[in-house]
């Protein structure tokens, strides 16, 4: 893990992120567009920092940090001012042009948040005189939901670098704005407790330059392990899911569409929405979950209670090339018999 020094700018890695306390921003990248009337400053990558490197001297220039866009120098001036030596910022620390470098950091990423002692929500397009807090576009960017989630405490700062308060202190907005739980906004519930459908609903309305990142940007949120491929498209999104359904027994995953609240829906009564054509059991994209913000799961043992059963397996679930097989859990072979003899 690369970190940028905050008192001079200069670069160190890092084998054991919890060896050291940094600060992480949280940004849109910039892009020069017709309705953005700021001046346009290019994002510092790998490379460009490795060539102001090269060209400022070895080591030895206490004012490198200038040299860096404001962008960087800020976010280094407020992190010193919290007293915090170090940062983390992704278009710089990571050299997108190694593949290998470029998956571990997109598998770690969400690690790498929560390990922050804060995390710096910088909101470009957020002017106090001007811009409301929920119009930004930070919200509807893919990369910062686990930016939100992640890290122990998130600070908003506008266009010109004034705070606009803290991830607990907004958190009725933000839950207002993104449909995320108050209590996970605070820390006070786990994100592992929220079901799988409603967590894939907080990304429902975001999105990503490339089509794959709108699922390498859930890997976090869901703790599963995923090489990126690009190129594969949406089917990265297929992947995502069946390393889920392989890690996590929570079926609402499959519980995606337009139907989940049809007020007719019952046990005795299942929906009456017809499929579209060509559906799968898998959904196409976050998109799917859209309707699924107050989804919730049931036990096993509600479940059985409803249906005046004596017990009901959790399904386990393996991908085959012939489809998805579930499986009861092999604890319950009564189950199993009752059901055949009947």
């Amino acid at each position: 893990m690369r970190l940028l020094a905050t008192d001079t700018g200069f670069m160190s890695e890092f084998a054991d992120p919890t060896e050291v306390k940094y600060a992480i921003l949280s940004h849109v990248w910039a892009r020069k567009t017709a309705e953005n009337d700021k001046p346009y400053e290019p994002e510092l990558t790998y490379d460009d920092y490795i060539r102001l490197r090269t060209e400022h001297g070895d080591g030895s220039d206490d004012l490198f940090l200038d040299k860096l866009p404001l962008k960087v120098r800020r976010s280094c001036e407020v992190a010193k001012h919290h007293g915090i030596s170090f940062i983390w910022i992704d278009t710089c620390c990571i050299n997108k042009s190694n593949s290998s470098e470029l998956s571990e950091a997109i598998n770690s990423m969400y690690r790498w948040y929560s390990l922050a002692q804060v995390c710096y929500a910088y909101l470009y397009d957020v002017d106090h005189a001007k811009t409301k807090f929920h119009d930004s576009e930070w919200f509807k960017r893919g990369w910062t939901l686990q930016e939100l989630i992640a890290p122990p405490e998130v600070l908003f700062f506008d266009s010109d670098w004034q705070m606009i308060g803290s991830r607990y202190d907004l958190s009725d907005e933000i839950r207002a704005i993104t449909n995320i739980d108050r209590a996970v906004l605070r820390k006070e519930r786990q994100i592992s407790d929220v079901c799988v459908a409603q967590r894939m609903s907080w990304a429902a309305s975001r999105k990503t330059t490339r089509e794959e990142d709108m699922a390498y940007c859930l890997i976090g949120i869901f703790d599963v392990h995923l090489p990126p491929l690009y190129g594969e498209r949406d089917y990265a999104f297929i992947r995502l899911q069946e390393a889920i359904l392989a890690k996590i027994p929570d079926q609402s995953i499959l519980a995606w569409g337009s139907n989940q609240y049809d007020e007719g829906l019952t046990l005795d009564r299942p929906s009456s929405c017809a499929l579209p054509p060509n559906s799968f059991l898998l959904a196409g994209s976050p998109k799917d979950f859209a309707n699924c913000h107050e989804t919730v799961n049931i036990t096993s043992d509600m479940l059985a209670r409803a249906l005046d059963w004596p017990n009901i397996p959790y399904a386990r679930f393996t991908v085959t090339a012939n489809g998805i097989y579930p499986t009861p859990h092999s604890d319950n072979h009564d189950f199993r018999r009752r059901n055949e003899a009947g």
